[in-house]
């Protein structure tokens, strides 16, 4: 028995693990009885960006930082989306959000008051909701479009209380969203060398023609030519 306060030591592949088994069973989830909501997600999704509409994604704590890295991997991948903050939405940035755009709600209880708050409004702006939380009764998954299960059997650690498992699965469902919208819309190589001009990606995949000399700019010297003078031409 340990001291009064003093918690039982979880050794770190067990918190990997606790994770790893939360992932196996939302893979499961997706292969069986989500996969039907799963796919209507994405159709609202993919059909918002076809017209033009984007898609908004709200979170608050650390749902708010998954968010924040879901709505990054929906614009690198051809969907534009923006990271929308449910309690600054509350006092004004909710004007962010045009008619038509679908909104992907985040909350491990789906009873995050801030969300809730927003939610009238939004169903009065036409907006869709897919709510991404764990627990099928709450307030969001019952008033959503579309419920995606994010739930897990519990969280990583002794305590079982710091957001660990629950937003691994929110990021890997996030994940496997944005990028099945992007295999649907056609995204290709081509695409995503555009939005990536920068940085180790974007000098693997740049193209040939960004990069070589043409024309005038082409260093030439005669067969002749001594080799420093060489040198001095090609730098």
């Amino acid at each position: 028995m340990g001291s009064p306060g003093q918690t039982e030591r979880t050794w770190p592949s067990e918190v990997v693990r606790t994770e790893a088994r939360a992932l196996l069973e939302l893979a499961i989830r997706l292969d069986g009885g989500m996969a039907a909501p799963f796919a209507r997600a994405v159709e609202l999704v993919a059909e918002a960006a076809g017209r033009g509409n984007r898609v908004m994604v709200l979170g608050m704590g650390k749902s708010g930082l998954i968010a924040r890295k879901i709505a990054a991997t929906l614009c690198s991948t051809g969907t534009a989306a923006h990271f929308l903050h449910p309690a600054e939405a509350l006092h004004g940035d909710l004007g962010m959000v045009a008619a038509g755009d679908v909104v992907v709600a985040m909350s491990a209880s789906g009873e995050t008051e801030e969300l809730l708050a927003l939610l009238p409004v939004l169903e009065r702006m036409g907006s869709k909701v897919i709510g991404l939380c764990g627990a099928a009764g709450s307030t969001l998954a019952q008033a959503s479009a579309v419920w995606l299960d994010a739930s897990v059997a519990k969280e990583a650690g002794a305590l079982d209380l710091a957001p660990t498992a629950s937003t691994t699965v929110m990021l890997a469902l996030g994940d496997a969203l944005a990028l099945e919208v992007s295999r649907r819309r056609g995204f290709a190589a081509a695409d995503f060398a555009e939005l990536h001009p920068g940085g180790r990606l974007g000098r693997r995949l740049a193209r040939v023609k960004t990069l070589m000399h043409t024309g005038e700019a082409m260093p030439q010297v005669a067969a002749d030519t001594v080799m420093t003078q060489v040198i001095h031409e090609m730098s």
